[in-house]
């Protein structure tokens, strides 16, 4: 009885731990909406997407930058750079745009 109960807490906190670490991670569609909405009037945010203004980069470009990390997206959007308006977003969100960003690594 007690090996099971020890089995059965082990394995909840396993799928809290997961679950945790997936929120760190950011939810990648729910980066998407928002960099639709928001990112899309001077960025191409999805890779069909061709009207970024002139001079900025896609979000298939800074995807593929060497060394960008889920932390360097989220500073990006934190760091004043004219013109990107300062949108005051949440960390979560930020969190979630970086994620769609770098999920665009692989396409």
């Amino acid at each position: 009885m007690n090996r099971r109960l020890a089995l059965c807490a082990f394995a909840v906190l396993g799928l809290a731990a997961s679950a945790s670490a997936q929120n760190l991670a950011g939810d990648p569609v729910a980066g998407k909406a928002v960099a639709v909405k928001w990112c899309a009037s001077c960025h191409d945010v999805t890779p069909e997407q061709k009207t970024a203004q002139a001079g900025i980069p896609s979000f298939m470009t800074v995807a593929r930058l060497k060394g960008v990390t889920l932390d360097s997206l989220i500073a990006i959007q934190t760091l004043p750079h004219p013109p990107m308006l300062d949108l005051n977003l949440s960390r979560k969100v930020k969190r979630d745009i970086a994620a769609y960003i770098l999920s665009l690594k692989t396409r």
